[in-house]
């Protein structure tokens, strides 16, 4: 049997008093309940209080007479009158100490919970505390008690909600003034009383004397001892605690992490469970909670996983909302401080999500949040969606760090598989390898797309066994997909909706971009990416085909400037909208992004790539050296659409090149007779236009359109004239002075 801690005298590891053992069997009698032990307790405080009044010389029997003196009732002690002295109450006070001792030893190994000594052993209370807080208990909760106590006149004024005096419970507890004086510390500011907030700080402020310090147990330890489990719900309802029913095998993370995790934190517990867990903090001195930081981005798994480690551990977690803390404590600082000692109180786990206030540099909360995980002997989870720079005192505190990244495609096929309830059905055409290629997810908008699935299938079946289909779960998918792209702070991202069969191409292209497309789909079974040139006289007519290939992939296109991604400064910075991070723009661009896989699409509207490609390689290299790097090392799909180049310009980091070639003439005539309404312009001219000028449709318009200004700015109705158009392609020429429309071989 653990053997049980003797009266402290002056510290810690001083005793008071001497009580006997008796060894402990399995049929020794236990306390049914918490309420008998603190029944028991209670004897115990009014033994404590007759032994004080007598050792003051309040003599019980006078001229041999069995005449008790005008004073406190003293029967309930089942002494008689005549053998009523400190020395034989003393004895029987040591007896009662040690058999409740050994009944409380005895139920709590039965499985019973008797809160005082589950309070005493959260705060290592040594015996003298724990008798403090016994009397100051029993004074809070027995009016008996308490009329013994004021009875006694251990004070001038009389006890009306639980308090004693210092001078009064040195006296009730030592023997002699030697040992008072001794046993003063225990209720200086930083004995755990008062450090630990057991008794409230402000008593201190009630007088100079500290003999004459009224102190009194706070009301959430004293209703914690009586066993109300919401013992801060009627007056700091900011902090929540919660009874954790995630499993730890629905986690879906590296295995090897997780059970690192775990087993840190079984063997914490286990350590403090053992008759040696004060070694490591009287070696220490301070810094023996267990810290983990768990970060990375938003729905990765970090608050399930924290409660799976709690459900695991037999622990409820504590977390609390920050501004009703502000609001209701009046600061943070405070809110913090109660949350960790209701840790202590409850042996539960503490739960900070989304802290990025408390663990960032110099901020107000800081340093109390310090101070708190340095004495914290519990086990504290942080949880951030940021990267944070943290302040070094607390970077030194944190045990473990927990990356959670965004999951791979077997981890989202396993996530997928893991969150189905079991009375749900599926069709038999869910195919969750697939939707985890198909969606860059995270566990948290896996499981909102199968919630989004699972009601709109209840909604159609009045039956109770629902079936989800494919169709549900991609509808669902692609709105929980909107909303992810919504996010994006550079750049466009969007779903497209031109068709290969709609572009005004030659039959070669549009056979060139369905071959283009299978490649694609192939290569992303395989997680392998590509990177593609289109070269187009016509900017938009490329962006065309690079949607209608995304189409056929039923991918979303991510839209670039190339001048202004490939040449950004270095302190141009954008946030990641899923870690919150402030990054480079290049390293933006090449992220990961949550959501359906989408094509990347760089566009090159002013012929950038065409002049840095003639320049050297050196010079090519140095100029664009990040955008190169990520080129070589990205798995994606890749898109650059710029004007036509010659192919062996062509850098090795693309894969391949498409020429787009000018549609048919019959496409382009047909297109200006659709502008030409005043017919000036007979067929054999229009043909002869498209011949000597060929365009793209895209480019038809545009002439029309500058033609039409042409018109209203020479004085006449709008209904361009050829002179006009003559004019509107004049204008736009090449460098070199070639016409851009002219079609010149290259």
């Amino acid at each position: 049997m653990q053997s049980i801690p003797e009266h402290s005298t002056t510290a810690k590891d001083q005793k008071i008093l001497e009580i006997p053992l008796t060894n402990s069997n399995e049929k020794a009698d236990i306390f049914q309940d918490n309420f008998e032990h603190l029944q028991a307790l209670e004897y115990e405080a009014r033994l404590w209080l007759a032994i004080a009044y007598l050792k003051r010389g309040k003599s019980a029997v006078q001229g041999g007479q069995a005449n008790v003196q005008k004073g406190p009732d003293l029967s309930f002690s089942g002494v008689t009158p005549d053998r009523l002295t400190p020395a034989n109450l003393k004895k029987l006070l040591l007896k009662v100490e040690a058999d409740n001792r050994i009944k409380a030893y005895n139920s709590i190994k039965k499985g019973i919970t008797l809160h005082f000594e589950k309070f005493c052993e959260s705060y290592h209370l040594d015996n003298f505390e724990r008798v403090v807080v016994m009397l100051l208990l029993a004074n809070s909760t027995c009016m008996d008690v308490r009329k013994l106590y004021n009875e006694s006149h251990f004070k001038e004024t009389m006890s009306k909600k639980g308090e004693m005096t210092i001078g009064s419970l040195l006296y009730i507890i030592c023997d002699d003034y030697r040992k008072q004086l001794l046993n003063r510390q225990y209720f200086s500011t930083r004995g755990t009383l008062f450090e630990e907030r057991i008794i409230p700080r402000y008593c201190l402020f009630n007088t100079a004397n500290i003999l004459d310090l009224e102190v009194y147990l706070h009301d959430e330890v004293v209703n914690h001892i009586l066993g109300d489990n919401n013992i801060y719900d009627t007056c700091l309802k900011y902090i929540n605690k919660e009874k954790c029913v995630v499993k730890l095998d629905t986690i879906i993370i590296s295995e090897e992490i997780k059970k690192d995790v775990v087993n840190l934190a079984k063997n914490y517990l286990k350590q403090k469970e053992r008759k040696e867990k004060l070694s490591l903090k009287q070696f220490y001195g301070y810094g023996t909670g267990l810290v983990f930081l768990f970060h990375g981005p938003s729905g990765t798994g970090k608050t399930m996983f924290a409660h799976a480690l709690a459900h695991t551990m037999g622990k409820d977690i504590l977390s609390m909302s920050y501004e009703t803390a502000i609001e209701q404590a009046g600061s943070l600082d405070v809110a913090i401080r109660y949350l960790f000692k209701e840790a202590a109180i409850t042996n539960s786990i503490v739960f900070f999500d989304e802290c990025d206030g408390l663990i960032r540099k110099h901020t107000p909360e800081n340093g109390q949040f310090l101070i708190e995980i340095e004495k914290a002997e519990c086990i504290t989870i942080l949880a951030t969606n940021r990267v944070v720079d943290l302040d070094p005192s607390l970077d030194r505190r944190i045990t473990m760090k927990v990356p959670f990244d965004i999951p791979d495609e077997i981890q989202r096929e396993k996530i997928w598989n893991s969150l189905v309830p079991t009375n749900i059905s599926l069709d038999k055409d869910v195919n969750f390898k697939e939707l985890s290629k198909k969606y860059i997810f995270t566990g948290g908008l896996i499981k909102n797309t199968l919630f989004m699935a699972i009601n709109n299938a209840a909604k159609k079946n009045d039956s109770s066994n629902i079936i989800i289909t494919p169709d549900e779960i991609k509808k669902a998918a692609a709105y929980q997909s909107e909303s992810m792209f919504k996010k994006s702070s550079f750049g466009k991202i969007y779903k497209p909706r031109m068709q290969i069969d709609d572009l005004s191409l030659k039959a070669q292209n549009k056979k060139e971009l369905r071959k283009l497309a299978a490649i694609i789909e192939r290569l992303s079974g395989r997680s392998m990416g590509i990177n593609v040139v289109i070269g187009a006289s016509d900017i938009e007519t490329g962006i065309d085909c690079v949607e209608a290939v995304a189409s056929l992939c039923e991918c979303k296109v991510r839209r670039f400037d190339l001048i202004v991604t490939a040449c950004a400064a270095e302190s141009a910075k954008v946030k990641d909208p899923f870690t919150q991070q402030e990054i480079s723009i290049i390293d933006y661009v090449f992220s990961i992004n949550m959501g359906d896989q989408p094509i990347i699409m760089f566009v090159d509207y002013g012929s950038f790539f065409e002049r840095i490609l003639s320049n050297s390689p050196e010079e090519l290299e140095k100029e664009l050296f990040d955008f190169w790097s990520k080129l070589r090392t990205f798995d994606g799909i890749i898109f650059l659409v710029t004007t036509p180049i010659k192919k062996h310009l062509i850098p090795i980091e693309f894969h391949h090149y498409i020429e787009v070639n000018y549609p048919t003439e019959e496409l382009q005539i047909r297109r200006w007779e659709s502008h030409l309404k005043n017919g000036d312009f007979p067929e054999d001219k229009i043909i002869a236009l498209v011949e000597r000028h060929p365009m793209h449709l895209h480019e038809i318009d545009h002439m029309a359109r500058q033609s039409t200004i042409a018109s209203f700015l020479n004085g006449h109705d709008g209904d361009f004239a050829l002179e006009d158009l003559h004019e509107a392609i004049g204008r736009l020429k090449y460098k070199k002075g070639t016409l851009t429309l002219f079609g010149e071989d290259r």
